[in-house]
């Protein structure tokens, strides 16, 4: 099976339609208990973020469109100020010190599962968490006390077993070759492991887990205060290029000890310093000065470059330091002096509250209903009550209390009703998934109790007639059925790029012999009769695919990732596919059964040719074109439906809006969003007048385009009519 991984079109699909398909994934929220402000922060970073991020971000930002309309949340691309600023609009604090016992808990008992192989007793654990909460004890004095126990060490575990479990159990990770063979060399040069033990309790990585579960990595004040002044010292000497003063360093970092600035707030000050600015540093120098401020390291190219082209193309200094304050990078460093890499700035926030509607009540409620398009919520509808992010809302919202519960769980809901009678189920269920009336078989079956019915059911999803349910329930959403009745689907002309197609029409006849002309109740296998079964079949192709994944039970991300396509015997002859079908399509006089060509194969498309110098057709008038010369065929990349002639010729637009157009059905189809409804269009003639670049430099344009165009880029590949690499030259579709 070829490999297609390095391919652009598969990497950039694929990996974008993956990423949205392990989007959030909520549970009810009537199962969850109310005001558990620790669970919905948790459940925030993890099922609620990246979708929030993702969709309203483009408005909500500091700067954008949302808050310079007055609007009530400004989020950031920090998870936990994101969940913060939730927090600061619906009124709420963070309060629960429950949470935070939870977590000191969680802290100790890896401890004892990682290194003593077995869960805690419970005089044990409250020891250990009492003393960590009053301060008596640090993290890296908990993790000694474990790995010097008389208990582990009665295991009398080799170097190479206490080399991992310190990674393991420091880390949270297994060890990496390098790291592990380092250490291991230096026990064997005769380092004690309490020595050993000290390396990994002094580094970063543990500081940041640590952090992770809120307590300090070390003990000792001094030592903290020490570390937090040689954070603030490095600013001096890599932004400034001086040496501090003792003012100015006491100051830094006594607001950083007492929470009053983060490390973020301490390096953004810097870098927008008159004495900075001052030195009018370039682009280039400006940049590599961030990555030895916030990431101790000189640049790579590739991150540099990145940001290069950022900045040119108008991005601020200001968004850029946002950038690096808020990375995983940074955020190790910081952990690593006893900071905090970022705090929450909640003050714009504060302010568009206090200049809200007087009586606006923000609950759940109304948070629900402005992202559906309520509430005079300017986005418009962004999420309909379907999709996974407006569901992780709702249970984030449920946690947090603020969504109505009924006392008696629903009874008045369902009082007055009954369950429907087991037999009135079964054939429900059986007309609509096989299309047919169940035996009296699986009748008696069902009656028999739930579990019958259960397993009665499950039976109708195998066959042909459930096959059948999934191809129209996925034909009904797509429409691709329509490219053979009523779209125009001539212009998808094979015949220019695919030889094995000219081959098959110049080898039948045009028309029925004279001597089968009164046969009407078999076809005639024609050029005409096969041109029409080719656009069938790939016609059908996304339907069959997406039967084919459901029925075998596959992931549903095969929908938009499959490495393959689905051919029947006529395309697996066209598209050279190999998949194992027979060409002998008719009897000896011609006729061919149309229920032969109704099977269908995961195969690939290898039968395209480019239009190059060595392109050349044969143009009888009297036949078919037929392509007689070429330089070689081509591996048309694979990525699910997506890449399909049927899903990429079916929604026809201008050359320049075609994957604009692709990309917005990407986005509807399956991801639930209406690209067009992120913000109103706007009728500002200035706007509409806009000829610098306005899908980029416009707000009114680049709201939408932002999301958009990237994925449209992912399609840059496909011709009109889903031809790969279609103009002259086969190097690419303009």
């Amino acid at each position: 099976m070829r490999s297609l991984v390095s391919r652009p079109f598969t990497c950039s699909i694929a990996l974008f339609a993956m990423a949205f398909a392990s989007s959030a994934s909520a549970a009810s929220p009537s199962a969850l208990l109310p005001a558990d402000v620790g669970a919905a922060r948790d459940y925030y970073l993890t099922d609620v973020d990246t979708g929030v991020q993702g969709q309203c971000l483009v408005c909500h930002k500091d700067g954008g469109v949302a808050p310079q309309a007055g609007a009530r949340l400004v989020l950031g691309p920090d998870a936990e100020g994101n969940h913060d600023a939730f927090l600061a609009l619906l009124g709420l604090t963070e309060t629960d010190s429950g949470d935070s016992n939870a977590e000191v808990i969680a802290f100790v008992e890896r401890f004892y599962v990682l290194v003593l192989g077995r869960a805690s007793d419970q005089a044990g654990l409250d020891g250990w968490v009492d003393a960590l909460l009053a301060g008596t004890f640090s993290g890296a004095d908990v993790a000694e006390a474990f790995f010097l126990s008389g208990e582990y060490l009665d295991q009398n575990t080799s170097d190479d077993e206490f080399v991992k479990t310190l990674y393991q159990a420091f880390f949270n990770r297994d060890p990496d070759a390098a790291g592990k063979q380092a250490w291991l060399a230096e026990l064997q040069r005769g380092v004690s492991r309490a020595q050993v033990i000290d390396g990994f309790s002094g580094s970063a990585e543990f500081a940041a887990l640590a952090a992770a579960y809120g307590i300090n990595a070390t003990g000792d004040d001094a030592a903290s205060n020490a570390e937090v002044a040689a954070f603030v010292e490095r600013f001096y000497v890599l932004v400034l290029g001086r040496e501090s003063d003792q003012a100015g360093l006491d100051g830094w970092v006594n607001a950083l000890l007492d929470g009053t600035l983060s490390g973020a707030d301490v390096a953004e000050a810097f870098f927008l310093s008159g004495e900075y600015l001052d030195r009018d540093a370039s682009d280039d120098e400006f940049v590599e000065t961030l990555y030895r401020a916030f990431f101790n390291r000189n640049s790579d190219f590739g991150g540099k470059q990145g940001w290069l082209g950022e900045l040119q193309r108008g991005t601020s200094r200001g968004q850029v330091i946002d950038g690096f304050s808020g990375s995983a990078e940074f955020a190790a460093l910081a952990a690593a002096y006893g900071i905090n890499a970022t705090q929450a700035d909640l003050t714009k926030t504060r302010e568009a509250v206090a200049r809200s509607v007087a009586g606006d009540s923000v609950d759940g409620q109304w948070i629900l209903a402005k992202v559906v398009g309520q509430e005079g919520h300017g986005g418009g509808a962004v999420l309909t009550p379907s999709s996974s992010l407006y569901k992780a809302l709702e249970t984030y919202l449920a946690l947090l209390g603020l969504l109505p519960t009924s006392d008696d769980s629903g009874a008045d809901f369902w009082r007055g009703t009954a369950a429907e009678e087991r037999e009135i189920t079964l054939r429900r269920a059986s007309l609509l998934l096989a299309g047919a009336v169940p035996t009296d078989e699986a009748l008696s079956e069902a009656q028999k109790s739930d579990a019958g019915l259960r397993q009665q059911v499950f039976g109708l999803m195998e066959g042909k007639g459930f096959r059948d349910f999934i191809v129209r329930g996925a034909d009904d959403r797509l429409l691709v059925s329509g490219l053979g009745n009523g779209v125009e689907f001539g212009l998808i002309n094979l015949q220019d790029r695919y030889p094995k197609y000219g081959e098959l029409l110049r080898g039948l006849p045009w028309e029925r012999p004279e001597e089968y002309r009164d046969i009407n109740d078999e076809p005639f296998f024609t050029s005409a009769e096969a041109g029409r079964e080719v656009h069938w079949a790939i016609a059908r192709e996304p339907l069959e695919l997406i039967a084919y994944i459901i029925t075998n039970d596959l992931p549903y991300t095969e929908v938009l990732t499959a490495d393959y396509t689905m051919v029947n015997a006529l395309t697996d002859l066209v598209y050279r596919s190999g998949s194992g079908f027979s060409h002998e399509f008719t009897d000896e006089r011609g006729f061919y059964d149309k229920a032969d060509l109704t099977t269908f194969k995961p195969g690939y498309n290898n039968g395209s040719v480019p239009l190059d110098e060595y392109y050349g057709v044969d143009e009888d008038p009297n036949t078919p074109p037929y392509v007689t010369k070429f330089s070689d065929y081509v591996e048309v990349p694979h990525a699910g439906i997506l890449s399909t002639y049927a899903w990429l010729a079916r929604y026809p637009s201008t050359a320049t809006n075609r994957n604009r157009a692709r990309a917005r059905w990407t986005y509807l189809h399956f991801l639930g969003v209406d690209i067009e409804k992120s913000a109103p269009r706007s009728t500002d003639p200035a706007a509409l007048a806009d000829t610098n670049n306005p899908t980029m430099n416009n707000s009114a344009c680049a709201i939408c385009h932002q999301r958009l165009d990237p994925v449209a880029g992912a399609y840059q590949s496909f011709g009109n009519f889903g031809g790969y690499l279609d103009a002259w030259g086969g190097q690419d579709t303009l």
